[in-house]
């Protein structure tokens, strides 16, 4: 009975979930290109995202394609999306885990936090030396504040 109860639900999961697109498949193989190019700051714009896709990919991919190929991409895990609401413009990290673990894991470390600012305030300046891989830290500040 309860196996029962477990395959009906898994059903009903799967019908309610997108159809993946063809397009899926070859972004997630692209991706690992696009990773080693952009290994220093794996962050790009919504825009370019599109326009690679357009021209590296697919030449037939819509507006209506990358936005579902971005929502099924974050779903299982490959990117994060981020929206930037003042300042229209939308990021996309082609490595979560840089985001999550290196970035985010080195600001709440420990080892950070004991020697953070009593305001919690940083400039772009401030994250040059914490991070000096990144050649320009204004855009991991744009990056953090849409975090916010």
């Amino acid at each position: 009975m309860f196996k029962e109860y477990l395959k009906v639900t898994r059903e009903e999961l799967l019908g309610r979930l997108q159809r993946p697109l063809v397009l899926l498949d070859a972004c997630i193989t692209y991706l690992s290109t696009l990773r080693k190019r952009y290994q220093a700051f794996p962050v790009i714009t919504w825009l370019h995202f599109t326009n690679l896709i357009r021209d590296e990919v697919n030449p037939l991919a819509s507006d209506s394609h990358c936005q579902s190929l971005i929502h099924q991409l974050q779903l299982i895990g490959e990117v994060v999306y981020l929206r930037d609401e003042t300042a229209e413009i939308d990021y996309v990290v082609i490595t979560p885990e840089w985001l999550g673990t290196h970035i985010m894991g080195t600001l709440l470390s420990a080892d950070f936090l004991a020697q953070c600012r009593e305001s919690g305030c940083y400039s772009p300046d401030d994250f040059t030396s914490i991070f000096p891989e990144i050649a320009e830290p204004t855009d991991l500040t744009n990056i953090l504040a849409t975090l916010h």
